[in-house]
């Protein structure tokens, strides 16, 4: 999905690069919880992508017109 992602999004200037690194940890972190056992992520792990994701989303909204 990430190759997929880059390949698509990221390489032809749709999605920035530093975008798609935050996709990349995002999807990172959620393969993590879904695979490993007892996973666990706190406040401080969490609180930094708040912002980042609000951004990657707002952008991506503006990609597909909504």
């Amino acid at each position: 999905m990430k190759i997929l992602f880059a390949q698509h999004f990221i390489k032809t200037g749709i999605v920035s690069t530093e975008h798609g690194f935050h996709f990349s940890q995002l999807f990172d972190k959620r393969q993590i919880g879904d695979y490993i056992d007892f996973a666990d992520y706190d406040k401080q792990d969490i609180k930094p992508l708040i912002k980042p994701t609000e951004n990657f989303i707002a952008h991506l909204k503006k990609v597909i017109n909504l």
